[in-house]
């Protein structure tokens, strides 16, 4: 069987990194049970919020140094938060910025991706409009993942 190519790979550790987020230690929130996923689409039951997926977006390509191919892999974070019952004293806005910060940590906190990349990058971040008013919000947190492979070869 043929070896992932390491993009893939990247992916899967930022699923795992994000997996993290359990509202223990560091993390303000916990996200709902299998709350990470891959795609673009909002999560189909928002009633199993805090939720987040990660998108794939732009690769830039710089050839070298010889024999590799420099790659730098645009990574989008989206999360969905609603305002539980017993959090009803803290604001929408507040647990935004939680959830956003969170998403920034777990990132940040392997930025080699476990070996394989050089670094995670910051870009930038966006809360967006309430999806539904004072109870269900959702923010983008985007990075810039930078590694290598070999010229003729994805996974090495």
């Amino acid at each position: 069987m043929a070896t992932e190519s390491i993009r893939e790979r990247i992916l899967q550790d930022v699923e795992t990194s994000l997996a993290a987020i359990t509202g223990t230690g560091e993390y303000h929130i916990a996200l709902a049970e299998d709350g990470v996923d891959r795609g673009q689409l909002p999560p189909s039951n928002l009633d199993r919020l805090p939720a987040l997926r990660v998108s794939e977006g732009e690769e830039e390509v710089i050839e070298g140094p010889t024999p590799y191919i420099t790659r730098m892999l645009s990574v989008t974070v989206r999360g969905w938060i609603s305002v539980p019952d017993e959090s009803l004293d803290v604001p929408l806005p507040t647990l935004a910025n939680r959830l956003m910060a969170d998403i920034e940590r777990a990132m940040l906190a392997g930025p080699t991706r476990g070996g394989l990349a050089q670094d995670t990058i910051l870009v930038g971040s966006l809360i967006h409009d309430d999806d539904e008013k004072d109870v269900i919000g959702s923010v983008s947190v985007t990075f810039r993942v930078q590694y290598r492979t070999l010229r003729n070869n994805p996974a090495q």
